[in-house]
């Protein structure tokens, strides 16, 4: 649950941002049908159009993934050696609580 204004805030937004993309896609499904009746159509009539559309496709279905990738191994090579600052506190005290029960 959201505790405070700032986090309500923010839930809101998300779910509207989710619910204008939502709209958004109807407009674009329309738009399937009519490419491919339109290639269709060119391929009777003996021309060229659809000879390259399964590559135009998979190019537009893999570039999120591959923007997501490149973004995911990035932040991986950029924190790979993170480490927060209250964990180095954390393992001081913890190294000098345990040399001082070994001395004692």
């Amino acid at each position: 649950m959201a505790n405070s204004p700032k986090e309500r805030k923010m839930n809101y937004l998300k779910i509207a941002l989710i619910l204008i993309l939502f709209l958004i896609a109807f407009d674009l499904v329309a738009q399937c049908p009519m490419c491919k009746a339109a290639i269709e159509s060119n391929m009777k009539d003996g021309g060229k159009a659809g000879q390259g559309i399964n590559a135009g496709i998979m190019y537009l279905f893999l570039t999120p993934f591959a923007l997501a990738a490149t973004g995911i191994v990035v932040w991986k090579l950029f924190n790979r050696n993170f480490k927060p600052a209250e964990e180095e506190e954390m393992t001081h005290i913890e190294d000098r609580w345990s040399s001082s029960k070994t001395v004692s």
